[in-house]
């Protein structure tokens, strides 16, 4: 059986969270083929990227618990399946 080693990982080890113009996005849409079902869970799971630290620009939409000079807030959609990415596109 082949063993497995877990190691910390810090938001600080992770390099593309360490470039001043990157755009960060946590958007669970992603996983799925396709979101045909409505959750309004869908928006504060948008929200959680504002918990890690990183340098650059993050997506958020107006319910971020931890707001940040670098967070750009895009409004929520009526439609909770509309990803934040394609929100902010439209904008």
């Amino acid at each position: 059986m082949k063993k497995i080693i877990f190691q910390k990982l810090t938001p600080s080890e992770v390099p593309s969270f360490n470039l001043e113009k990157a755009l960060h996005i946590l958007d669970f849409r992603a996983t799925a083929e396709r979101l045909t079902f409505e959750t309004d869970s869908m928006f504060q799971y948008e929200n959680w990227i504002s918990t890690i630290p990183v340098k650059g620009f993050s997506l958020v939409n107006p319910d971020v618990l931890q707001a940040r000079d670098n967070q750009i807030i895009v409004q929520k959609a009526a439609n909770s399946s509309t990803s934040i990415a394609a929100r902010y596109a439209k904008e």
